[in-house]
């Protein structure tokens, strides 16, 4: 899936953020929510987890940098 939400110039910033609740996950780019996803098969409470990007206009570059994980414990 593509964003509008994504700024695709060359050595601009974006930011990516997943906030997992149980096994709901909600997406956003740039402050923008993308999205809401549902594990309902619950097979999912341990785990590790990740993220990939990439480009394909062959002509630009992807720097990942800053990257956090929260845990909010309650």
């Amino acid at each position: 899936q593509t964003s509008g939400d994504i700024d695709m110039a060359n050595g601009a910033t974006n930011q990516f953020v997943v906030v997992a609740e149980d096994e709901k996950f909600t997406v956003y780019f740039n402050g923008n929510r993308q999205g809401r996803f549902f594990d309902n098969s619950k097979q999912r409470m341990d785990g590790a987890f990740g993220f990939f990007g990439w480009q394909e206009s062959g002509t630009g570059s992807c720097t990942f940098e800053n990257s956090w994980v929260w845990s909010l414990d309650q």
